[in-house]
């Protein structure tokens, strides 16, 4: 153990975050139970350091949404539990539900041959794409935006789009960073599979 003893300042300096932080995970139910010593000081282990980076990870980012959100927590209760093989195949679930998020922002089908989108019924994919951008936060500008450039160009970049506002646009919304906020999280899964799948080696290596 790289500490004589974890506290919670430690704990928190080695996350990132603030003592205060710790504690309200624990009060939240995030952190396995945390024995007392008799003096009543707090005995961290090595498994509330991880639980609390891996909390620390899945939470520490714009709001996802509360599909997302609600399966991070999901998952970050079973490792909390000790489940750490649930925990890791929830993260895997995670992982594919961000990117199916995204993707069925992106996936438009395209010709083979000059790689154009392609919309079957032009006026019909408008408002199919009108309602999910709404649907996930996007403002009427971001879309205009977004629709605008795809008219005079079809292989126009979606995400770039409608994740850059012109400078003369005078307001700004967060959610018209909607797909970019997609990408982080996806990197916060991956994290978040390399912290279970090096909590469980530990695990094992301990037996």
């Amino acid at each position: 153990m790289p500490y004589n003893r974890l506290s919670t300042s430690k704990i928190a300096k080695i996350v990132g975050c603030h003592p205060n932080t710790v504690r309200m995970y624990e009060a939240w139910g995030l952190l396995p139970p945390v024995p007392r010593a008799a003096n009543g000081y707090r005995l961290y282990t090595l498994d509330h350091l991880d639980q609390m980076r891996l909390a620390r990870t899945a939470l520490n980012t714009a709001w996802p949404g509360k599909t997302i959100r609600k399966a991070a927590f999901e998952l970050i209760h079973q490792a909390a539990r000790g489940d750490l093989g649930g925990a890791l195949e929830s993260a895997y679930r995670y992982l594919v539900l961000v990117q199916s998020e995204r993707n069925g922002l992106l996936d438009v089908p395209k010709d083979p041959h000059n790689q154009y989108r392609l919309y079957d019924a032009p006026e019909l994919a408008r408002a199919r794409v009108i309602r999910v951008l709404r649907n996930v936060g996007y403002s009427l500008m971001a879309i205009y935006r977004m629709l605008d450039q795809l008219d005079a160009d079809s292989s126009t970049d979606i995400k770039h789009a409608l994740d850059t506002p012109h400078p003369e646009e005078d307001v700004s919304f967060a959610t018209d960073h909607w797909l970019s906020t997609l990408q982080d999280i996806e990197h916060t899964a991956r994290e978040m599979i390399r912290i279970l799948e090096e909590w469980i080696k530990r695990k094992g290596g301990e037996k």
